[in-house]
């Protein structure tokens, strides 16, 4: 079967033509995959996923049993396999990421991709349809505050998947949803990395203020003793004992910044090993 053209959503707003899709016979009523009160229950069950450790298997199951699709998919930007895939009532692991030239790649492309019959028609070479679902598809990118793209949701659906702005405004909220969870799980090393530092600082200071103390006594005690006309009256044992206590603090103080330095530059660290 080869895809027809039809008007079709394209972009976060908007009725346009020239995408693959099927005619709508009336195209001045647009029409609504999920009911308002259904919308409605699904953006509150799944307003916990905002909060505490991201689950994108859940989140995916939700949009899926949401809009009543075959599949859902939630992918990142880098080529990586997919967040999580949620298929005909579970979820599945080992997807390769998806290759160039896919839907997925037009959605990445063009920020919105919405084919309503015809998806696995119009890329031959995408084998993600013939698996997910043949039909329908919809696919939209995933933005952080910046406006970065940091990855994409994609329904899948064996038959038509025709949609109305109201089912793209809910799966914009989700997509946001979704978004968030990706920049919390980017920012988590840093801020990982950050509350071991603060804990440091605490010790820090008296970990460098010690041996820096007896460095600082042991050098003037040699430098006065130095200082002294005459030199057949030094003690060179009393000499060699406060060096040898000034190399000792020295080293205790480089030690601690080495440990601050395998805090802040962890990879670095391991690199120069």
């Amino acid at each position: 079967m080869h895809p027809r053209v039809g008007p079709v959503w394209s972009g976060r707003i908007g009725w346009t033509h020239g995408m693959v899709g099927r005619v709508n016979t009336n195209p001045s009523v647009p029409p609504q995959r999920v009911s308002a009160e259904k919308a409605l229950q699904a953006l509150v069950a799944s307003s916990a996923f905002s909060e505490g450790p991201p689950d994108f298997v859940a989140l995916a199951r939700r949009v899926a049993e949401t809009f009543e699709v075959t599949s859902v998919v939630l992918v990142r930007r880098e080529s990586l396999p997919p967040l999580a895939v949620w298929s005909r009532g579970q979820a599945h692991e080992g997807f390769v990421p998806a290759p160039f030239g896919t839907l997925l790649a037009e959605v990445f492309e063009r920020g919105l991709h919405h084919c309503v019959e015809g998806a696995e028609a119009s890329r031959p070479g995408d084998e993600w349809p013939r698996r997910l679902g043949r039909g329908g598809f919809l696919g939209m990118t995933l933005k952080g505050v910046t406006g970065e793209v940091l990855g994409a949701i994609a329904l899948y659906e064996d038959g038509p998947l025709e949609v109305g702005p109201s089912d793209l405004a809910l799966l914009d909220v989700f997509a946001l949803r979704a978004s968030v969870a990706l920049e919390r799980q980017r920012e988590q090393p840093l801020a990982e990395r950050l509350a071991k530092l603060t804990a440091l600082t605490f010790s820090v200071g008296f970990e460098i203020k010690n041996p820096l103390a007896y460095v600082r006594a042991n050098l003037n005690y040699l430098s006065e003793e130095l200082a002294r006309q005459d030199a057949s009256a030094l003690d060179l044992t009393e000499l060699r004992e406060a060096v040898g206590q000034a190399l000792a603090g020295a080293e205790r103080i480089r030690t601690v910044m080495n440990h601050i330095t395998s805090i802040l530059y962890p990879r670095e660290e391991q690199g120069g090993k």
